[in-house]
């Protein structure tokens, strides 16, 4: 799913009239913001590049505002946010329980955390590698070697396996972004999960993100010895809508009825689009 998408089930899922947003680690553009008639929308990331690619050259609103920020440290006052959203971005902030805490600090009482992001680290391409091959990009999404080996293979074992198929010069632009990459937080599933129940949400939404992919029973064994405290191998990522406090019925009507709703349509849309001729973003 793209930008577009994410923001339509946002909009579907909760009330955006008058309130104020945060987004965390990007910068969706003021044009698809408006429909939403947010009384402010706050967009921060640790990379300007992403502003420049997201904006590009559109009019910036007095409503809305993009600051170079980290998560882990963000200056603003205690309950400044109706909503914190975030999208594909939790697996890249290297000190998550730093940033939930944060995050939780922000939120207004009654206000709500949305988000959704996949690949983790346990995940079956949780490595998340994105690497250069001159000017064409090398991504996890390209089965680069087989689902789960970055978490039982070494370096060297990653490196022989890998000699085969690329060039000496990429086998190693995989291994680093693999073991050393600074992109990737190598959080597993069990460590979310016991970070956010710390902080008593209420929650609406709490949904694993599965996998279809199944490891063989040899390497679950491996699996399961080398990382005895990962939950499920299969979990790409969660979908989270947890409100800091009580819940009113209606917002956890709305989203169940709409939001998730959209959820399916949109995910039905985004596997057509490459036959309708449009290329999937996300």
């Amino acid at each position: 799913m793209n930008q577009q998408d994410y923001f339509s089930i946002l909009k579907a899922s909760l009330p955006l009239r008058g309130k104020h947003v945060l987004e965390i680690g990007g910068a969706a553009p003021p044009s698809l913001i408006a429909s939403g008639r947010v009384g402010s929308w706050t967009a921060i990331d640790i990379s300007p590049q992403r502003f420049t690619e997201s904006h590009g050259k559109e009019e910036i609103p007095h409503w809305y505002n993009a600051l170079l920020m980290d998560a882990t440290s963000m200056t603003f006052p205690n309950a400044s946010f109706d909503i914190v959203y975030s999208t594909n971005c939790f697996e890249h902030i290297l000190d998550i329980p730093s940033a939930l805490r944060d995050i939780y600090r922000v939120l207004k009482p009654g206000g709500v955390l949305y988000s959704i992001f996949a690949p983790i680290w346990s995940a079956p391409d949780g490595h998340h590698t994105w690497v250069w091959d001159g000017d064409t990009p090398v991504t996890f999404s390209q089965d680069l070697f087989q689902d789960w080996l970055h978490l039982v293979f070494s370096e060297e074992e990653l490196r022989k396996h890998l000699n085969s198929k690329y060039k000496p010069q990429l086998v190693e632009s995989i291994v680093n972004s693999v073991y050393r990459g600074t992109g990737i937080n190598r959080v597993i599933d069990a460590d979310y999960e016991q970070e956010i129940e710390k902080y008593g949400y209420t929650p609406i939404v709490n949904l694993r993100i599965r996998s279809r992919k199944k490891p063989t029973a040899d390497l679950l064994k491996r699996l399961r010895t080398q990382y005895p405290r990962v939950r499920d191998f299969r979990t790409e990522g969660y979908f989270w809508v947890l409100v800091k406090g009580r819940c009113r019925l209606r917002t956890r009507f709305r989203v169940y009825c709409l939001g998730l709703s959209e959820v399916a349509w949109r995910k039905a849309v985004s596997r057509i689009r490459p036959e309708l001729g449009s290329e999937p973003e996300g």
